[in-house]
């Protein structure tokens, strides 16, 4: 697993693997584990500890697993 830490902008940031401490803006986000914010129209977390604005949000382990709009994840 890799980690990046700070600041991920592109079209889409595909960092399935990946532990992402900071945000992700983009179109498209994916990562497995956030720490932080995504925001884009569609962001993907395996686990969410942040927030994820966007027109659909995935947070595969948490209390909402899809959420339009806007994603809290503790």
């Amino acid at each position: 697993e890799s980690s990046v830490v700070g600041l991920q902008v592109a079209g889409a940031n595909l960092s399935e693997h990946t532990r992402v401490i900071g945000a992700q803006v983009g179109l498209y986000n994916k990562a497995g584990d956030v720490y932080g914010f995504q925001v884009g129209l569609v962001n993907s977390a395996q686990q969410l500890h942040g927030i994820q604005l966007g027109l659909l949000n995935y947070n595969v382990r948490g209390l909402f697993s899809v959420a339009p709009f806007l994603n809290i994840g503790f």
